[in-house]
Formats: C-alpha cells, sequence, structure tokens
C-alpha cells in the first residue's frame, strides 16, 4: 500500500498538470477549427479531489485508503488510486461521450493530437512523427488546410491514411509529400512503380 500511495500520488499530480497544459494548447487549436464558436475542456476525474501538491495527495490518498480498507477486503480489489482515475472531454460544457456529434468528437480529438504535438516538442528537439489515419473523412475543406498548414508548419515526418483524394489541398499548400497507393494488397509508389 506504501508504493501504491507513494508511485500513485505522483502519477495522479503528473496527469493533472500535462490535462492542464493539453487544454491550454487544446483550446487554441479548437477554436481555430471550430472559427470561435464552441470550447473545449477537459477534466481529470479522479477517485478524489486532488490537493495542489505530491505530500498533500499522499497524505489524503493514505486516508482515503483507509476509509475504504474494509469495502476494499469485501470486494477484492483497490477503491482508489490512479488506476481508476479517468479523463473527461467536454464541448460547451457536456461530456463528449454523451452529446457531441461524431463531426464534434473528430475535431475534439484532432485538437488533442495537434497539442499533443506541440507540447512534445515544447519539451523537446525534435518533432515527433506523427500517424494520422483516415483524419480527413470528416472535415470540410477550411479543417482539411488548417491541418495541412499546422503539418506543414511542424516541419516534422507525418503519415496520413486517407480513402479521399488530398491531391488538389496538398498541392495548394505547397508541401513536400510523397504518396502511396495499397490497391488489393499491393503497395505502389506515386509513378505507379512497386514500392520496395
Amino acid at each position: 500500500s506504501d508504493s501504491l500511495i507513494e508511485l500513485g500520488s505522483s502519477i495522479m499530480q503528473a496527469r493533472q498538470e500535462i490535462v492542464r497544459d493539453i487544454q491550454d494548447e487544446a483550446q487554441k487549436f479548437f477554436w481555430a477549427l471550430t472559427d470561435n464558436e464552441e470550447n473545449l475542456d477537459m477534466e481529470y476525474v479522479g477517485t478524489f479531489r486532488l490537493p495542489d501538491t505530491v505530500s498533500a495527495t499522499r497524505d489524503l490518498f493514505r486516508k482515503k485508503i483507509a476509509e475504504k480498507r474494509e469495502l476494499e477486503f469485501r470486494r477484492g480489489t483497490t477503491m482508489v488510486g490512479p488506476h481508476l482515475d479517468d479523463l473527461k472531454i467536454l464541448i460547451n460544457g457536456f461530456d463528449t461521450r454523451k452529446y457531441s456529434s461524431q463531426g464534434q468528437k473528430r475535431t475534439a480529438a484532432l485538437a488533442l493530437k495537434m497539442a499533443e504535438i506541440n507540447l512534445f516538442k515544447k519539451k523537446n528537439t525534435l518533432w515527433p512523427i506523427i500517424l494520422l489515419d483516415d483524419v480527413f473523412s470528416e472535415f470540410d475543406r477550411k479543417r482539411r488546410e488548417y491541418l495541412l498548414d499546422f503539418i506543414r508548419e511542424s516541419s516534422g515526418q507525418c503519415f496520413i491514411s486517407t480513402a479521399d483524394s488530398i491531391d488538389n489541398l496538398v498541392k495548394n499548400i505547397d508541401i513536400e509529400y510523397k504518396k502511396i497507393h495499397i490497391n488489393k494488397g499491393r503497395i505502389k509508389s506515386e509513378t505507379d512503380r512497386p514500392f520496395n
């Protein structure tokens, strides 16, 4: 239980901090993607409300475990700790799991991914490799262009899978790219020669 309290307190505090950082970044991208019409919020939902410091979290965690000890023995599982915590994402104050359209969820996910990329870059000297799967399927032209501009400015390597043609978009924003087609299990490069 001491290990759970020690490590768990550090994990919960680190999570709470990263959620705040990501939310600040993601909100900027979300506003840009929604023309400043919608707000994106994130909540780190723990099994108890976290204090501001790791030592205070450790003390409260110890107290919560003691309060739940009998119930935990009866159920055979721990009732508090980072393994039970969750992340709630809200658009205009409403939980995205219950009240958001598929388009809103995809826009929120994209804003979060862009925020994650920016935060990674701020803490490291290299850009991460970006992997985006079928990201264009539900976005209008403006959002597609915004994403491609972000990719160009990130100076990192990016792999995008899509069933839709984005040739015109990519050519219009002056970005270096290589197109690879996969058709019936065969991989071909842009010049229609087999890709090795």
